[in-house]
């Protein structure tokens, strides 16, 4: 159960997810797709049947690899073919969010890492820049698959557990005014703390035996923030106004109407 509430809290700020809401071309859109995007989630439930279905028929994968569980049991009861026909279905819908992924990693590395340092950059060179980070991160990507030797399970879990810090800051900056750059900095540092440090896995296992990991981290960086934000100086009305107030959106009606979009979800959801 827990690992399935960091998911869910995890998925709303994966950045190839979360940019959507810039393209919305209203609240009420943004607030459509919160609505039904999770009925997607209903899929995992096959996902579920068939590890059970493995696991009651006693599948034992070469190796002891469970990542080869599926296919092993698929090829113990069903012809070549099927296998092959399932490989490559699942090769296929891994493209669509794995391009996504890449593409956004891409754009983020030139515009929010390089950018910041050589701000004369042209559009032309950002782009070659982004299309050649692209490529090595799919190097690093296909690397660390194949000599990662645990559970895609744990992996996934992992990844939640790891840009799931980002949730705090981010709800709790649409949600609360009091929010501060600061309290926002401190939680980060103390999530990662609590997910990363060497003690913290065998703590948290001998702790709280049931829990995510992830979680408990995502819970103590929101405590942090929430103190930190009391104890530091609130930010500026100017500061907070820029997310609250559409009186200086851009000239293009388009970009008006996506910037409209979160500052109207923005300030009916601000207490």
């Amino acid at each position: 159960m827990t690992s399935a509430i960091n998911i869910a809290l995890g998925n709303w700020v994966f950045p190839h997810l979360f940019q959507m809401s810039y393209t919305a071309h209203s609240a009420t859109a943004i607030r459509r797709n919160a609505i039904w995007q999770p009925l997607y989630s209903l899929a995992y439930f096959f996902i579920i049947l068939l590890g059970f279905a493995a696991l009651l028929a006693q599948t034992q994968p070469p190796g002891g690899n469970l990542n080869a569980a599926l296919l092993q049991f698929v090829s113990d009861r069903y012809p070549a073919w099927t296998v092959g026909l399932l490989a490559g279905t699942g090769f296929l819908l891994a493209l669509a969010p794995g391009s996504l992924l890449l593409l956004t990693a891409g754009s983020i590395f030139t515009r929010n890492v390089v950018r910041p340092f050589k701000s004369g950059l042209s559009e032309r060179a950002s782009l070659t820049l982004s299309r050649a980070s692209l490529v090595v991160f799919a190097g690093i990507a296909v690397w660390l698959s194949v000599s990662q030797k645990g559970s895609l399970v744990k992996i996934l879990l992992d990844a939640y557990s790891a840009i799931g810090m980002l949730a705090p800051g981010v709800f709790l900056g649409f949600l609360w005014r009091r929010t501060s750059a600061i309290g926002v900095l401190a939680g980060l540092v103390a999530g990662f703390v609590a997910l990363l440090a060497p003690f913290a896995a065998k703590f948290w296992a001998a702790t709280v035996p049931q829990w995510e990991a992830g979680l408990i981290a995502m819970a103590i960086n929101a405590v942090v923030v929430v103190v930190v934000s009391l104890m530091t100086r609130a930010p500026r009305d100017k500061a907070v106004a820029l997310g609250l107030q559409e009186d200086h959106l851009p000239a293009d009606p388009q970009g008006s109407a996506q910037v409209g979009a979160l500052a109207s979800l923005r300030s009916s959801h601000t207490l």
